[in-house]
């Protein structure tokens, strides 16, 4: 019985995925994926993935907008009614079909800069293959603080001019082959990591890494399934 109300749930939401894309012009369509934690440092950093959330949009102009939400955006699934502290502070992204560093848009109380330190995320090695971020990819908090990061209720965005010949689709594509086959040469993996987390009053940080949410649009374009993240260890 359980199972069936599963396979119930999830063509429902298929239902609704395909009614979007067909509703939704490319240029305005948006994929929202959530994150999981590769790290426990935190004690909390599952209940924290809950908050964590990039939108992926197509400005035009051949490029594509990654804007990155603590505790939103509103009326999601990320909007969370009780955010617990702490910052993104560093994100970054492994290969795909990006081209230069991004164009990076913040929203007041939040500064970031190109390039990030450490160079890598921190855990990513936990991750199979590792997660080896592209040199330039990246961004930061500046100074290196959690008060210059995104704290809950606030986003920032990063904005990448795409390679010749690149689309929309090959960048949702490639997001698709990060959750399904990470190991291939055209996949784009998404890491971000925060800090400044205090479940109790202790100041801690955790690694995250992009994964699918149920009806996440990607899916019913490709055909791809949700399998599970691979892990060599849970750092």
């Amino acid at each position: 019985m359980i199972m069936v109300r599963i396979r119930k749930h999830y063509v429902s939401i298929l239902g609704l995925v395909l009614a979007l894309v067909v509703v939704l012009p490319t240029e305005a369509r948006a994929d929202l994926f959530g994150f999981e934690a590769i790290t426990n440092n935190s004690g909390v950093e599952g209940t924290y993935a809950g908050q964590l959330a990039v939108d992926v949009t197509d400005p035009g102009s051949n490029q594509v907008l990654f804007t990155f939400y603590n505790d939103g955006p509103g009326g999601s699934l990320y909007d969370v009614l009780s955010p617990i502290a702490g910052a993104i502070t560093e994100i970054y992204f492994d290969d795909g079909t990006l081209l230069g560093s991004p164009t990076i848009t913040n929203m007041v109380g939040v500064n970031f800069v190109n390039g990030a330190t450490p160079a890598n995320l921190p855990g990513g090695d936990s991750l199979d293959p590792d997660f080896t971020a592209t040199v330039g990819f990246s961004a930061e908090s500046a100074p290196e603080n959690p008060v210059n990061g995104v704290n809950p209720g606030e986003h920032v965005a990063l904005l990448f001019g795409l390679q010749t010949g690149a689309t929309f689709a090959n960048v949702l594509y490639a997001i698709g082959l990060g959750f399904n086959d990470p190991g291939n040469a055209g996949a784009l993996r998404i890491g971000i990591h925060v800090r400044g987390i205090e479940p109790t009053g202790v100041n801690q940080s955790d690694s995250f890494i992009m994964v699918p949410v149920p009806g996440a649009v990607i899916l019913g374009i490709f055909g791809l399934s949700v399998v599970g993240l691979k892990l060599r260890r849970f750092a």
